[in-house]
């Protein structure tokens, strides 16, 4: 009996070391599926299959989880770089850095402090401690190694963003989907048996391009606002909140929760006379927002549109370093039901030529009617975008320029 042990032991060895040397994999993933959310995005690649990948994945060791060092940029407020000569990545802003020394297996700041985290090789890359980096920067961090179907880590600007529970809840519909995705691309594709007579040829007509729509929100924060963040937040989407200055002060912690939520803030202008009138009115509005968020607008719509303001008015958003956006689908004034008012929007969508930015006012009938026209993007065959500071307009805006 001992002898047939000891023979059993010796071949478990030896096929243990086969698999080392040869990496053929027994499960469907070498290591846990973590799932990385940087300022309320769930951070994937839109165009590869599957959208979330093991060589850049986050991974657990002594207590820490790490993150691939580059993923850092990500957050508009920090750098991060690696120099392979010193062997030294840095992390840093304006106002501090933060030294991760491979060589020597050191970690400080620029202040003299010694950390005992250190940066770690994993899968060839260069990974820091994500705890570290955020407590360093001030920066919201949470790790919930219990959500479903995979571990969610979370790392914010903004130390007081949406509960976890809350993340978890609006996207489980999307994380299950990005899981199973990975998962499924580890299963084999089956061999197909060799055919004695060729198969019938059907002609597949060619797909359309998906047409890129916009949602973007104009006017005054007021008692809809949340019911819009509750709708994008059901379908995992983000919006830019084009909103006007004087209601900012008034709904101060709700500006904060938009921004925190990783909505893209804008200003909307109206009532101006003039490009003098217009640009004290900017200025006001973003140092408004600056003493609600901390932030500033770096978009501009102009009530009743940027062609009908004016070229005078055009050239003083311009000069004032901001980009300008026009709604291209309205809620038609006529209609009274959600029903018909969603057919008519979605309709409008279906036709449209060019890129669409989709309006929402904040009024209860409009507000209502937003979560049927998400699900006929989501459904049909487009392409939704966000609104970010640095886009440049795709619509009428740069039209009259």
């Amino acid at each position: 009996m001992g002898r047939v042990m000891r023979q059993l032991v010796c071949l478990l060895c030896v096929f243990t070391f086969v698999l080392a040397i040869t990496g053929i994999k027994l499960g469907a993933a070498d290591e846990p599926v973590i799932f990385m959310v940087f300022e309320n995005n769930i951070v994937r690649d839109k165009t590869a299959t599957p959208r979330i990948a093991q060589d850049t994945m986050p991974f657990v060791e002594d207590g820490y989880v790490y993150v691939y060092y580059g993923h850092f940029s990500y957050f508009n407020n920090l750098t991060a770089f690696y120099n392979s000569r010193l062997q030294q990545a840095v992390v840093f802003n304006l106002n501090q850095k933060l030294f991760f020394d491979m060589s020597n297996n050191q970690t400080y700041d620029d202040a003299g402090n010694m950390y005992t985290s250190l940066a770690k090789w994993h899968n060839g890359k260069v990974y820091l401690p994500a705890r570290t980096v955020c407590e360093r920067f001030d920066m919201y961090y949470s790790y919930v190694p219990g959500a479903s179907p995979a571990p969610v880590l979370r790392i914010e600007i903004d130390q007081s963003p949406m509960a976890d529970s809350l993340f978890l809840e609006g996207h489980s519909r999307f994380l299950r989907e990005l899981y199973d995705e990975y998962q499924n691309s580890f299963i084999p594709t089956p061999t197909e048996p060799n055919e004695t007579t060729a198969p019938p040829v059907t002609t597949v007509p060619p797909r359309q391009p998906a047409k890129l729509v916009y949602v973007a929100y104009f006017g005054p924060i007021n008692e809809y606002t949340q019911n819009v963040l509750d709708a994008l937040d059901s379908v995992g989407r983000k919006a830019a909140f084009f909103i006007t200055p004087d209601s900012i002060l008034q709904h101060a912690g709700l500006v904060r929760q938009i921004y925190a939520q990783g909505h893209t803030l804008g200003l909307y202008i109206s009532g101006f006379n003039g490009p003098e009138d217009l640009e004290t009115l900017i200025k006001d509005g973003n140092n408004t927002l600056r003493d609600a968020v901390m932030t500033k607008a770096r978009l501009v719509c102009l009530e009743g549109g940027s062609e009908a303001a004016g070229q005078q008015c055009r050239d003083t958003v311009i000069n004032l370093g901001l980009r300008m956006w026009d709604a291209t689908v309205f809620a038609p004034t006529d209609v009274t039901k959600v029903s018909t008012l969603t057919s008519r929007l979605n309709t409008a969508l279906d036709n449209a030529t060019k890129t669409s930015v989709v309006a929402v006012r904040p009024t209860k009938l409009e507000v209502d009617t937003l979560p049927g026209v998400l699900a006929h993007i989501r459904d049909g065959n487009f392409s939704y975008l966000t609104i970010k500071d640095w886009d440049t307009p795709l619509n009428s805006a740069i039209d009259v320029r």
